[in-house]
């Protein structure tokens, strides 16, 4: 193919030679199913083992999983859950159906296609997920790319009637996927280039247009197509947190557009991203408050929403609250504390600025979850920050009865250090790490359960005592937070001696300047990896260290 044909065109071509949808599962009668294509379109020469997707290995065809993810089952590369329909040709369509080893498949979820850095159960070497990302094999990236780029041209929400429109979805991979897309689109095209087609994807290709559904995917066949239509691949942005996601079609349309020019709608987003704002307190004694952090310039204009609805891993649950916060004129400058309250006085800034999104938002004191986003232009949400205390994320579930005021998901596709988990039992819950350094590693410190205490007492006279912090200060440079620690850090001070026999002693050696406003605590108290136990004692010097306590000093307590 010398010339490149509009996209259209070539989207009708493979719809109107779609002739043929196996069955899901066929129940007797001899008609074929999905079953029976993979276990030809993906078997070795004998027929005997079918190659398995994420794990890079043969698996025998008998026997496939009965309900007991014991064997290999059938996988959406592109997600149900990401818009793929229960019936209809994309559900069935062989281009993005593979085998899988089932416990494989349950750990890829319906998380979204890049790099990341966990290993993944049973899989590959070579693969890897984290809460948002699934790593496939080497020699699979670009099978899976032209797969999922083939998805993206195939399905555009009408497949003019039939049993085909039982999918009413259009079918869209991108950098910044809403909650029924796909992604990330940079990732699937350097995979496309890095692993073009090689005989084994062209033979099956091949097979699916002759055998089974009548098409075909044209990626496989004209890799060039890929750029054409899908452009080049963008950079990573700074900090490692995803993708670039303005475009022309997020941008500010300009007042002098011409007459019957499209209005593109930035929803409540504008430019706000995931981890642009943070959860740093939760007080569920009445009064609630959320404390948050902004750790960019969050612009006017823009909506915030926190809700303790549950997320199930497919949608929120409706049976608690939403709030709503406009930034008003100005913005929010970065490094600003600000927050939600449900006391009517409150000083907390914005505290009473916020209005209600229906139902009833009422944090538990038996647990809760706080999750926070915004509204992108297509009404999706792009979730920016979540936190759960007395409890801990569960996994996905589309049953939404098994989530609970204390029980939810971690929003995908949130990064792990754009949300924490909190299972002390504690009614209120603050962050008491540093505020200074750069957004990635202010996301780190405060997604680390490490970095907070917790208390049944009222937070919001802790949070007064934090210094106001400047309107053109940033997460660099923010003041340090003056509860107790005053600057220091871990190992500026050490134990170098040990007395259990009457009088108990504990000698410590100063390793860096330790600051008079700072006041160090010690216990015998146990560490469970969650919380202090309190079963023992605790010993504070003084209200505050005396005076400066100079690098070697040896202090005894």
């Amino acid at each position: 193919m010398d010339t490149i044909p509009p996209r259209k065109s070539l989207h009708d071509l493979i719809q109107s030679t779609h002739r043929t949808s196996l069955p899901y599962t066929s129940y007797g009668g001899g008609q074929k199913d999905v079953w029976d294509a993979l276990s030809s379109l993906d078997s070795d020469e004998s027929g005997e083992a079918v190659w398995l997707i994420y794990c890079d290995r043969w698996t025998p065809v008998s026997p496939r999983d009965d309900g007991t993810c014991s064997s290999w089952n059938r996988e959406h590369l592109w997600p149900r859950s990401r818009g793929v329909g229960e019936e209809g040709y994309d559900n069935t369509d062989l281009h993005h159906l593979r085998p899988a080893d089932c416990n494989v498949n349950a750990a890829r979820s319906n998380r979204l296609f890049g790099s990341c850095g966990t290993g993944s159960p049973s899989s590959a070497n070579d693969t890897e997920r984290d809460s948002v990302s699934f790593l496939p094999p080497e020699r699979s990236r670009g099978d899976i790319a032209r797969a999922i780029l083939y998805m993206d041209l195939r399905y555009d929400g009408d497949d003019n009637g039939g049993e085909a429109s039982k999918n009413v979805m259009d079918l869209i991979v991108t950098d910044c996927p809403g909650s029924y897309q796909m992604g990330y689109l940079s990732q699937l095209l350097e995979w496309h280039a890095a692993d073009p087609p090689d005989e084994r994807e062209k033979k099956r290709n091949n097979e699916v247009c002759e055998y089974w559904q009548g098409n075909r995917n044209p990626f496989v066949d004209f890799p060039h197509l890929v750029q054409a239509y899908f452009g080049s691949p963008k950079a990573l942005t700074g900090d490692g947190l995803g993708y670039n996601c303005f475009s022309p079609m997020t941008s500010t349309p300009s007042p002098t557009k011409s007459p019957g020019e499209p209005t593109f709608d930035r929803g409540t987003c504008l430019e706000m991203q995931q981890g642009d704002v943070a959860i740093i307190g939760i007080q569920s004694t009445d009064p609630d408050m959320i404390f948050l952090l902004a750790l960019v310039d969050l612009p006017a204009g823009g909506g915030l929403y926190i809700t303790d609805n549950a997320w199930t891993g497919f949608e929120l649950k409706s049976n608690e609250g939403v709030k709503k916060l406009t930034i008003p004129a100005g913005g929010i400058s970065s490094g600003t504390m600000f927050g939600y309250s449900a006391h009517s006085g409150s000083s907390l800034l914005l505290g009473n600025s916020w209005t209600s999104e229906g139902g009833s938002f009422a944090l538990s004191v038996s647990g809760d979850n706080v999750i926070m986003y915004c509204l992108n232009g297509d009404g999706s949400k792009q979730f920016l920050y979540a936190a759960i205390y007395q409890s801990d994320w569960l996994a996905e579930n589309p049953d939404p009865s098994a989530f609970s005021s204390n029980k939810s998901a971690l929003p995908a596709p949130l990064p792990e250090n754009c949300a924490v988990s909190l299972p002390e039992s504690k009614t209120n819950l603050w962050y008491h790490g540093s505020f200074s350094g750069s957004k990635n590693g202010m996301l780190t410190a405060i997604s680390d359960r490490r970095n907070w205490m917790s208390d049944d007492a009222e937070l919001y006279g802790i949070f007064t005592q934090f210094p106001s912090m400047s309107p053109s200060s940033s997460p660099t440079n923010a003041p340090i937070e003056p509860g107790s620690c005053g600057g220091m850090q871990g190992g500026d001070v050490a134990i170098v001696g040990i007395k259990s026999l009457d009088p108990d002693m504990i000698l410590l050696l100063a390793l860096s300047d330790l600051p008079g406003e700072a006041a160090i605590f010690i216990t015998d108290n146990a560490w469970t990896g969650f919380a202090l136990k309190s079963n023992e004692g605790v010993k504070k010097v003084g209200t505050k260290i005396s005076s400066l306590v100079k690098k070697r000093s040896l202090c005894s307590l």
